[in-house]
């Protein structure tokens, strides 16, 4: 949140829904404040609305920092999210959990839930080469106009981003940093609590050498593609005021269950990939048997975890 679509409609539509919500910013401070268990700040609806415009953003910023992760694209759905990202460390696992938890922290924070936030544990496909890339990013920034929810996808007004698709590639989001508010004796004024933390979108890696400009046109012109063959389709968006009307714990009344891919590539570097990690199973298993016989010094594949052993009586 916090980010302003392309289209000039939409953002009049934007400005007339914040209204809206901020009524249900009141609603929500209320809710929280009656649920907030011992030690929690008190929100008012102001508090609560600077922590939904930097939910989401904030969240993946502060991970990025943690973790030195390359981001490519994101887009916040009305309940998931998509990313095109890249770890440097062998990382992605710690990456996503730290994500998670900032954004379920944020959430518990305004509604005043408790218990677990995510459904299950995220999905990672790899993209095996630069053109699977492109079309990866350029299918995470086009999800809300194929959810059916947008006609176009820059007109969605949440957090739907790209290197080289709006004028800058930098965007910063606020957080509370309770810690620090806790560290000195939860004082009333929290205002210097609040902290603002920087996400840094990174170019999308090109056997062509392509410039920031030339990247922020090929994207445009798939999304532009993506909108005009959903006209033709003649199949109307749900809309932003349906969008918002929409409650928070809904579901699809009609599901798509789909396989989803093993890995985006050629069907060579597919087969090489499931090849690739056939052998890594393999090896791991054989290596489980003789660590769980005893031999401690069993080699496991790299990225590879020994299984647990059974508790001693």
């Amino acid at each position: 949140m916090g980010l302003k679509p392309v289209g000039r409609r939409a953002r009049r539509a934007c400005a007339r829904l914040e209204a809206r919500c901020d009524k249900r910013f009141v609603k929500l401070a209320r809710q929280a404040n009656a649920r907030k268990r011992p030690m929690e700040p008190e929100l008012s609806a102001a508090d609560v609305k600077r922590l939904a415009r930097g939910l989401v953003g904030a969240a993946l910023a502060r991970a990025q920092e943690k973790y030195g992760a390359e981001i490519y694209a994101a887009v916040c759905m009305s309940n998931h999210v998509h990313l095109a990202v890249r770890t440097t460390r062998r990382n992605l696992s710690a990456f996503m959990g730290y994500f998670k938890a900032r954004v379920a922290d944020a959430v518990h924070q305004i509604t005043g839930r408790r218990g677990p936030l995510w459904a299950r544990r995220f999905d990672a496909q790899p993209i095996l080469n630069e053109e699977a890339l492109m079309e990866r990013v350029a299918y995470t920034l086009d999800n809300p106009g194929k959810a059916n929810l947008v006609s176009d996808s820059r007109h969605w007004p949440g957090l739907n981003v790209a290197y080289g698709l709006d004028e800058a590639d930098t965007f910063e989001f606020e957080y509370f940093d309770r810690t620090a508010w806790h560290r000195a004796k939860r004082p009333e004024d929290r205002e210097r609590f609040w902290r603002t933390t920087t996400l840094r979108l990174s170019p999308i890696p090109c056997a062509w050498d392509a410039s920031r400009e030339q990247l922020g046109a090929a994207l445009r012109s798939a999304l532009d593609d993506a909108a005009q063959a959903r006209r033709r389709g003649g199949m109307a968006p749900l809309g932003l005021e349906r969008v918002v009307q929409t409650g928070f714990e809904s579901r699809p009344k009609v599901p798509s269950f789909r396989h989803r891919p093993y890995a985006f590539g050629t069907a060579l570097e597919r087969q090489a990939f499931r090849s690739s990690m056939s052998e890594v199973s393999r090896l791991h298993a054989e290596a489980s048997v003789r660590f769980r016989e005893g031999d401690r010094t069993a080699m496991f594949p790299s990225g590879t975890y020994p299984p647990p052993l059974p508790l001693a009586a």
